[in-house]
Formats: structure tokens, C-alpha cells, sequence
């Protein structure tokens, strides 16, 4: 059975190679392009399929931190009185020339 999809596969890419030296120059072209193009398709949907489970640890990996992150942040940011929070951020004035401005992009300010 196995001998028989190797040889048929082996036929078709023959009749394949053949049939692109019976063709023009412009059709050889546009040929050529299309197997280019259809081979690093190919092999991009194989990476992705290959690498597609560590890929989704790393995101949810990096997921938990952020929201360990924002939890630890959030914990230490409010102060309860009574049945009431009150946040840090609340108290100082957001005109106080010393106080220090953060870029929100920047990578540096997310611990």
C-alpha cells in the first residue's frame, strides 16, 4: 500500500515537472511563483501548528503575571477605613510638580 502512494506521488510530481517544461517563459514564471508562494505557506502553517502549544503557555503564562501583578499592586494601593477604600492615588494633589510622571508604554513600568 505504502509503495503505491509513494509511486503515485512520485508520478505526479514527474507529470508536474514535465508539464512546467512544456510551458512558455511567462507561464513557467507565474508557476514558479505559485510553488514558491504555496511552499512557505506550507511551511508557516506547519511552525505554527508545531509551535502553537508553547506559544499558548508563554501567553498564558504571561497572563498569570499580569494578573498577580495588578493583584499585589491592587492590594497595596488601597487602604480600608471602615466599610470604605480609600486609594493612594486619591490622596496627593496630580498638580504636585514632584511628583513622578510614567510612560503607560513603557515596558519598565509594568512591575
Amino acid at each position: 500500500m505504502a509503495e503505491k502512494i509513494i509511486a503515485g506521488i512520485t508520478i505526479a510530481v514527474c507529470a508536474v515537472l514535465l508539464l512546467r517544461l512544456c510551458v512558455g517563459a511567462r507561464m513557467r514564471f507565474r508557476f514558479d511563483s505559485f510553488a514558491r508562494n504555496a511552499g512557505s505557506a506550507t511551511r508557516r502553517t506547519a511552525l505554527n501548528l508545531w509551535h502553537w502549544r508553547s506559544s499558548r503557555r508563554v501567553a498564558q503564562q504571561a497572563a498569570d503575571a499580569a494578573i498577580l501583578h495588578a493583584q499585589r499592586k491592587a492590594a497595596s494601593a488601597f487602604e480600608r477605613e471602615g466599610n470604605v477604600y480609600k486609594p493612594d492615588a486619591f490622596r496627593g494633589s496630580k498638580l504636585d510638580p514632584n511628583r513622578e510622571l510614567k510612560d503607560p508604554r513603557d515596558p519598565r513600568n509594568l512591575h
